[in-house]
């Protein structure tokens, strides 16, 4: 569970950074290449076959998110590149819930929360006095309002309530699903985002955010159809015996 704490901490921080550098809708863009990484991954593992019809439906989500890399206005290497490393860490830590969910331990989504949440905490205290004890305080009595207090507060209970989700999703379906259904958040993700911060948008923007949907509409598409012919299979054999 420790790795997976750890996993978890560096996802969320070069999340929250690659956030001051680019827009919501580009650094969402670019973790809908979450599957792409999941599905590489698995298949260097030796825990997926490579097929190549799944091979196939991942193209559109990695060549929609260079289109939307490639034109985006407000481009910035930093927040890229950290947007970038993100999904990687996202794909692992999608992997090792698997595991842990699914595996020998078949750990139950509630007491994962339960373990993971302490070990997080214990690790993010020294970064959060290191790093930013000093501005913290220096900012106090300006930026420590009630309403800030409340937003905090209701943020932590829409975290928690999103990783409970997260790993009852991963321990019903599957680790390379989760990630392909989880880009039906982007969707969202980015229609409020453009919506309330006004960031520019170029079609070929557009374009690439339009092709990365398609790409996991397609694979959802390839995965049903996979699941379909495996059920006949299962079927004919039963008859045949």
């Amino acid at each position: 569970i420790a790795p997976l704490a750890c996993i978890f901490i560096i996802n969320i921080i070069l999340g929250n950074v690659s956030l001051d550098y680019v827009p919501v809708s580009f650094m969402q863009t670019v973790k809908s290449s979450v599957p792409a990484f999941t599905y590489v991954m698995q298949v260097l593992l030796g825990h997926r076959l490579f097929e190549i019809d799944t091979a196939g439906a991942l193209v559109p989500v990695v060549l929609g998110v260079m289109l939307a890399s490639w034109t985006e206005v407000n481009f910035n290497m930093i927040g890229f590149m950290c947007a970038v490393v993100a999904s990687v860490t996202t794909a692992i830590q999608s992997i090792v819930s698997g595991f842990l969910l699914t595996g020998n331990l078949k750990m139950d989504p509630v007491n994962l929360v339960y373990n993971l949440s302490p070990i997080a905490i214990v690790l993010l205290l020294p970064l959060v006095w290191f790093m930013e004890y000093d501005a913290f305080m220096a900012e106090y009595d300006t930026h420590v309002t009630v309403e800030l207090l409340v937003l905090l507060t209701i943020s932590s209970v829409v975290a928690f309530l999103l990783n409970m989700a997260v790993f009852f999703a991963i321990k019903s379906t599957s680790t390379l699903t989760f990630t392909v259904a989880g880009n039906l958040k982007v969707v969202f993700v980015i229609v409020i985002s453009v919506s309330i911060f006004r960031n520019e948008v170029s079609v070929i923007n557009a374009l690439g955010i339009v092709t990365t949907i398609f790409g996991c509409w397609w694979y959802n598409a390839v995965l049903y159809r996979q699941k379909q012919n495996a059920a006949l299979q299962n079927k004919l054999s039963l008859i045949h015996i």
